[in-house]
């Protein structure tokens, strides 16, 4: 029988050895021509911004936090809806919701807030990773350290440490101090607070008798308003925000014009709605209007993290849908002693 290379290469030894060194010389061009495409195209592509921290993410850190994102997604399949009539009967039973809701409820305490009920020295770290659609899929990753630093009587002081990539442009802000009070709302010399009447909220077709209060920031060209709908006793108390922007100055017809609109909701918990319940896991939901593009925001929250928020992803679409920038925040790692 004949060898199978006799078809191809020459019998003589000399032509034998051309030939192996012809077949060499263009497995070795094809391999160039493929290497050349590859890092041509990959040019073409906008690079992968890398975070700024050093992070000090251990595979320890890294296992608790995927555990608690299991624990979430536990907590949301264990909460399985009830039918219409047994939703019916607990608004019926629900301890306060049959009475009128009341405003002489107490505030909310430390023992109600995200970073109260941590000691300071708690901190977190989280990267938010965002893109614009806007054809060249630019990319920007800012890494954001939060550290509680003090619990004073009407809120925390915490220090915000930021850092920005976009490309291969690289920002880290100054640190600075910051306040929120035990309604999770930043505290600024600008601001104002009232009560207003008391008002019920709906969810999950239950009726929660809630306190609101209305957060006034005065600027020269806007103003800002932001309403809070809070229950001291049914977790996780801060239910609902609605926050509006108003120009300072009326128009023509002596009203001032709407400049931005957004709601902020509890969307879904891990367990039915109940006083007493302290909820370890929840979701909200927040939707913003600025009259040229709608941002919708779903965050997760977990009461093991201080401030709580676990993840968060964000879409901001046109008036036609489409998507024009996605974000998501995710937690990276995280220091947490009990108070």
């Amino acid at each position: 029988m004949v060898n199978e290379l006799t078809i191809f290469l020459p019998l003589s030894p000399r032509g034998r050895v051309r030939g192996f060194c012809a077949l060499t010389l263009l497995a070795v061009l094809g391999l160039v021509v493929f290497l050349t495409h590859n890092e041509s195209r990959a040019l073409t592509q906008p690079p992968e911004p890398e975070p700024v921290f050093q992070s000090q993410v251990t595979s320890e850190m890294e296992d608790e936090v995927i555990a608690l994102e299991d624990e979430m997604d536990e907590d949301f399949d264990l909460a399985a809806p009830e039918s219409p009539g047994q939703e019916e009967a607990e608004i019926t039973s629900f301890p306060i919701a049959a009475s009128e809701p009341t405003a002489t409820g107490c505030p909310l305490t430390q023992n109600e807030s995200l970073w109260a009920t941590f000691a300071p020295g708690s901190w977190i770290r989280t990267r938010t990773t965002g893109t614009c659609s806007d054809g060249t899929n630019s990319k920007s990753v800012t890494e954001t350290k939060l550290t509680l630093l003090a619990i004073e009587d009407d809120g925390v002081l915490l220090r915000r440490e930021v850092a920005i990539k976009m490309g291969t442009a690289s920002h880290v802000k100054e640190p600075e101090i910051i306040k929120y009070d035990f309604f999770d709302m930043l505290i600024t010399p600008d601001l104002t607070i009232q009560e207003q009447p008391a008002a019920g909220l709906t969810i999950s077709r239950k009726v929660i008798p809630c306190n609101v209060r209305c957060y006034t920031k005065h600027g020269d060209q806007r103003q800002e308003e932001t309403l809070l709908w809070y229950s001291p006793v049914v977790s996780p108390h801060i239910l609902q925000k609605e926050n509006r922007i108003w120009s300072s100055e009326p128009d023509g017809t002596g009203t001032r014009r709407l400049l931005g609109y957004s709601q902020m909701t509890v969307a879904k918990t891990s367990s039915h709605v109940r006083i007493g319940n302290t909820l370890g896991t929840w979701r909200s939901q927040t939707t913003a209007l600025n009259g040229v593009s709608k941002i919708t925001t779903k965050t997760f929250y977990s009461s093991k993290i201080p401030g709580g928020v676990l993840k968060e992803t964000s879409v901001e679409t046109d008036p036609d849908g489409k998507i024009l920038y996605h974000s998501n925040t995710v937690l990276l790692d995280y220091f947490a002693p009990r108070s």
